[in-house]
């Protein structure tokens, strides 16, 4: 039996939209989700030691330490936030290429804000020019880790109010959730080391 013209028609038309239909799906496999890739959102970067998380971490940069060039032994102020999930108190220390050393306290689920108005985070030098990476250690107890943390300056106007002045020699670091306040005690040194 001869098949009719519609019934032809019909069944190419079903073939070229399964067609496309396939196509389109095969784009969906090949390519990787967008979601699925999490990015900061802002310069700092994010790390986890033990029981802490650290987010937005960066260093402002006093940049050319009154030299007019800019200059790694620029006194620079770390910046960014510490979170404890614990149930107990966690005791960070971060150490930077410029051997300033930092020990923060985070309570019981809560969190240590760097650098802001009340709790700045001042180190006697930046460890590496404006637009440029230095490390910063995060040491937990027996965990550690090394990050890549970037050093910025002024020139962004929301970091202005971070640019360290080198009168600071003492932190104090605010603490929100349960337990005590967290305190930071930085301890600089006049050398540097890379």
């Amino acid at each position: 039996m001869p098949r009719s013209r519609r019934a032809t028609k019909s069944i190419a038309l079903a073939t070229a939209i399964a067609g496309c239909c396939l196509a389109l799906a095969g784009c969906s496999m090949t390519n990787p989700q967008e979601t699925q890739s999490i990015t900061a959102a802002v310069p700092g970067v994010q790390a986890t030691v033990g029981p802490l998380e650290a987010n937005n971490l960066a260093i402002v940069s006093a940049g050319n330490a009154g030299t007019g060039t800019p200059s790694p032994d620029a006194p620079g102020r770390l910046t960014g936030g510490l979170y404890n999930s614990s149930s107990s108190p966690v005791t960070a220390t971060l150490s930077t290429q410029s051997s300033n050393t930092l020990d923060v306290t985070v309570p019981p689920n809560g969190q240590v804000l760097l650098g802001d108005d009340r709790s700045v985070s001042d180190l006697s030098s930046s460890g590496a020019i404006p637009g440029a990476m230095t490390t910063v250690r995060i040491q937990t107890g027996s965990s550690s880790q090394d990050v890549l943390v970037p050093v910025l300056d002024g020139t962004l106007a929301q970091y202005r109010q971070y640019i360290p002045t080198p009168s600071a020699s003492t932190t104090t670091a605010k603490a929100t959730g349960s337990g005590s306040p967290g305190t930071a005690t930085p301890t600089p040194s006049a050398s540097a080391t890379r």
